[in-house]
């Protein structure tokens, strides 16, 4: 659909189509595996699931950013580790870790 509306830069074209790669190749829509997922793609998978962990759901409370932190971590092959890593040290240095 975004493809279709012809404007949307190439990184926002792969964040909406990769977003849902596992690091580990388990994910969809292509199976894609490591670094054969876009760097964006990989970027917002990391934010994508923090904030749905993190935000209250009809289906569940929201965790707290500990919580939240500690279950992508051990969500083994879902996230690029090293990405991943980077996110939780940003948040510590800037303060938004509480």
């Amino acid at each position: 659909m975004v493809a279709k509306a012809g404007s949307a830069p190439a990184e926002v074209l792969d964040i909406c189509r990769f977003h849902h790669e596992r690091y580990d190749g388990g994910g969809y829509p292509d199976r894609l595996s490591g670094r054969k997922i876009p760097y964006v793609a990989r970027v917002a998978a990391i934010c994508d699931v923090y904030e749905a962990l993190t935000t209250i759901r009809p289906y569940k409370p929201a965790f707290s950013q500990a919580e939240a932190i500690n279950t992508m971590m051990n969500s083994s092959g879902h996230f690029d580790q090293n990405l991943l890593s980077a996110f939780v040290s940003k948040m510590v240095i800037s303060g938004t870790l509480h």
